[in-house]
């Protein structure tokens, strides 16, 4: 069970790290091309961005970033002495990175600064 779990983890990982470096290299590409004024360009380059990022991804998912998401994983087992636990805060911990990230990507936000002012930091 724990197996899957982890397996689990590491695809959706995968999968949002993926989206989100495809995100970012969209919006360079859209604004590139908001300067040529050419959606075709835009759309073109967009398609081959998405082979550029999804391909390797998910090529190598198993090769390269299975390890360092296990090793992640792992790690996060050892701090709290149980595996089951460890995956839930490892998994969560990279889950609000990435909620972060794709805050600040798409909508130009600062997850941490926004935090700060609800609460009046």
């Amino acid at each position: 069970m724990k197996r899957k779990l982890t397996k689990y983890a590491v695809v959706v990982l995968a999968i949002w790290l993926a989206k989100l470096i495809y995100a970012y290299a969209h919006g360079v590409i859209h604004h590139y091309t908001e300067v040529s004024g050419s959606p075709y360009a835009s759309t073109a380059l967009s398609m081959l961005a998405i082979i550029l990022i999804f391909y390797p991804v998910f090529h190598y998912l198993d090769k390269y970033f299975k390890k360092t998401s296990q090793k992640y994983i792992q790690t996060s087992k050892k701090v709290t002495k149980s595996s089951f636990w460890g995956l839930v805060l490892g998994f969560g911990i990279a889950v609000f990175l990435l909620f972060m990230a794709f805050a600040n990507v798409w909508y130009d936000r600062n997850l941490i600064q926004d935090l700060g002012a609800l609460i009046g930091l």
